[in-house]
């Protein structure tokens, strides 16, 4: 039996399999690849073959206080590291913080678009020649 549900926070880089719906040609089949992703969250459950992870967790003490579970099998594993978490005090009100972080993501993904939009007229003027 392995641990369970502490509140140890990781990181796990992983290897996750591909796969493609439907018929498809043999080029296209040759291009399926699997994926590295990366899971940060709290240890549900650990044992010999597999770790679950919750990427969100209730403090209220609630009795089903487990959010976004993913069980990732061990020999999938390419990095496992503890997050080392500092806390820091809040200075606004968490509604305002949020506001604040979801306001400066809106007028970053603006500028992106924008600088892309930029990037995409030089590259089509110098096409045009």
């Amino acid at each position: 039996m392995g641990k369970s549900a502490g509140v140890e926070r990781i990181e796990v880089d992983w290897v996750d399999s591909c796969s493609a719906y439907g018929w498809m040609g043999e080029a296209e089949a040759l291009e399926a690849r699997t994926t590295r992703c990366s899971t940060i969250g709290f240890v549900v459950r650990e044992d010999d073959e597999e770790i679950a992870i919750a990427q969100n967790r209730t403090l209220d003490g609630r009795a089903d206080p487990w959010g976004e579970v993913i069980a990732i099998a061990k020999s999938a594993i390419l990095k496992y590291s503890i997050v080392d978490v500092k806390e820091a005090p809040c200075q606004r009100s968490t509604k305002q913080s949020v506001t604040s972080v979801l306001i400066k993501a809106a007028r970053l993904r603006a500028a992106s678009k924008k600088q892309r939009g930029s990037i995409t007229a030089k590259g089509s003027r110098a096409k045009r020649r």
